[in-house]
């Protein structure tokens, strides 16, 4: 029996077993399985764990090399179609071939990995319509539009029996502030393939009337990812971005976001919290405003509080101001006035001097005038006393003058006869004419 039996080396076992794997696994092959962990190590290489499970249970597991240079040409891939990286949990589609090592045994070399495979068909029509709109500048249009502080008139973008715009609009219309909300409905159909389209032309039908609104809202009552896949279409999405006001999604659904929710400017997971949003917003607004008018009230009050103070002070300032001009104008008065009293107290004097003056020049004048009377009458009296003893017997005078007719003569006159040895005086009585 020991002569019979065929010993082989490990060698040429493991060489066979590298022929057959040769034979059957040399060329490129693909196969599905789950990445149950990615294991990357730090020099780029990639070792990921895969398995296949039934019912719950693991019946196939093997462990893959990705080379770095591979693994960073489909992690970028990943990263720019699916919007991340490659990671555990994932099953793939996978490209490889197998090489066997003497001494390290299988391994399962993966060139390539499927994308189709994890998006499915709606994720790709997705990621094609967001790369477009990025390629095209156009994705994040309506993100960058400035929303307003105060969102009251809202053009709804819904179907009018939908669930969707019920809730929508019971939320709105009956908050508990008592805001009121001008939100007229734009009808279009939320299902099929009409969707698309009359969302679109209900866009272009505001953006006509674009001045009777502060912003647009999407609203659909939810469903499954299937009956979702219109929000992925690219017409639509690109009119929603590059719609001229904020445009507001409430689509009811928990799971991936559709294109049309991605350029959105703001998406909300059901049309309530879309609603409540607004509202709030509103209730935001209203704050902000009391406490624009708090402050303003605050401000102004500060403000009258301060002229106040500035104006009793600049008051006080002036009266001070006032009271020293008073005073300073007191002072100068008196010296004017002392000074005027001096000058009047000089002229009164000067003209006292002058009066004693012309006084004792009147005075002067009048003795002048007196004495030269008197020297006139002692003129006349000595002439009188010579012109007397020069008279003759019987000469008649009166005052001095002598008497040579009748009519130099009246009743009561007082005359002076010439007699011998003296005159007599004498009062004429009558005088006769002949």
């Amino acid at each position: 029996m020991a002569s019979q039996r065929i010993v082989h080396s490990l060698a040429e076992i493991t060489g066979s077993i590298g022929r057959c794997i040769k034979q059957f696994y040399g060329t490129h092959r693909w196969a599905k399985a789950e990445i149950t962990k990615l294991n990357l190590f730090r020099n780029g290489n990639c070792y990921p764990e895969l398995v296949q499970t039934e019912n719950g249970k693991t019946i196939a597991s093997c462990k893959g090399v990705i080379w770095s240079r591979i693994y960073n040409r489909i992690n970028q891939k990943f990263i720019e179609t699916v919007g991340s990286p490659l990671s555990d949990g994932m099953t793939v589609v996978f490209e490889f071939y197998i090489v066997f090592d003497n001494r390290r045994g299988i391994s399962l070399i993966i060139t390539d990995i499927d994308i189709d495979s994890v998006i499915g068909e709606s994720t790709r029509v997705k990621i094609d319509t967001i790369n477009r709109l990025k390629s095209e500048s156009v994705f994040a249009l309506n993100k960058n539009i400035t929303e307003p502080r105060l969102i009251q008139r809202i053009a709804v973008i819904s179907v009018a029996t939908g669930k969707g715009y019920a809730d929508f609009s019971s939320v709105i219309n009956g908050n508990s502030f008592g805001y009121k909300y001008f939100v007229p409905l734009f009808s279009a159909a939320m299902v099929g393939d009409r969707a698309a389209g009359e969302i679109t032309a209900q866009l272009q039908n505001i953006a006509s009337k674009k001045h009777l609104f502060d912003a647009v809202v999407i609203i659909r009552g939810g469903g499954g990812d299937v009956s979702l896949s219109f929000f992925n279409n690219y017409e639509l999405a690109k009119a929603v971005a590059e719609f001229p006001l904020p445009v507001f999604t409430g689509i009811g659904h928990a799971t991936n976001i559709t294109a049309v929710e991605e350029v959105a400017h703001h998406s909300f997971s059901t049309p309530s919290e879309l609603a409540n949003y607004i509202i709030n917003k509103t209730y935001q607004a209203e704050l902000n405003l009391n406490a624009l008018v708090k402050s303003i009230h605050q401000k102004m009050s500060a403000v009258v509080t301060q002229n106040r103070n500035r104006l009793n002070t600049e008051s006080r300032t002036i009266k001070m101001h006032i009271i020293n001009i008073i005073n300073s104008n007191r002072l100068k008065l008196r010296a004017t006035t002392q000074h005027i009293h001096t000058i009047i107290t000089q002229r009164l004097n000067e003209n006292r001097r002058y009066r004693l003056t012309m006084v004792v020049r009147e005075i002067a004048s009048s003795i002048k005038s007196i004495s030269a009377n008197y020297l006139t009458r002692l003129d006349n009296i000595e002439l009188a006393l010579t012109q007397k003893h020069k008279r003759n017997n019987g000469d008649i005078y009166i005052g001095g003058t002598k008497v040579t007719s009748v009519s130099q003569l009246q009743p009561g006159s007082m005359v002076e006869i010439t007699l011998n040895g003296g005159v007599v005086t004498a009062e004429v009585k009558s005088i006769k004419e002949e």
